[in-house]
């Protein structure tokens, strides 16, 4: 018999997650979204064109949520931009896999879209003689 990394109990509705080992991350698709009061733009699309809300609970139970991640980043492009007058944007990938980018005068800092955190910036560098 396998020796199981985590147990998930369902009774009465509710799903209990039990971990085992160190460094397992969950991912979570709730397709109740009607029932939880979902912002549609805020869903993840899955394969089969299904809308849910999907995150990822890590073994130490701390609920990372990559739209909130995305919505969060999106406030902050904003902010900056009619605050502070920068000129800011922000680009959300849809990939779970991908990077979402907000750009800061000139400069893109990268996100995971799957909610994990920052990953870099890079500033796009003019190749060209002096006079440039």
């Amino acid at each position: 018999m396998h020796s199981p990394s985590a147990r998930v109990t369902i009774e009465g509705g509710i799903a209990d997650v039990e971990v085992y080992r160190e460094n397992v991350v969950i991912e979570v698709r709730d397709y109740d979204i009607q029932a939880h009061g979902g912002n549609g733009r805020d869903l993840w699309t899955d394969k089969n064109g299904r809308k849910c809300s999907r995150y990822f609970v890590p073994s130490d139970g701390q609920r990372m949520i990559a739209s909130d991640c995305a919505s969060e980043l999106e406030k902050f492009a904003s902010d900056l931009g009619s605050l502070l007058e920068m000129s800011v944007s922000f680009e959300r990938d849809k990939s779970p896999d991908g990077m979402h980018v907000l750009s800061i005068n000139g400069v893109d800092f990268y996100f995971y879209a799957d909610g994990a955190g920052y990953d870099g910036w890079g500033k796009q560098i003019r190749l060209g003689g002096a006079d440039d």
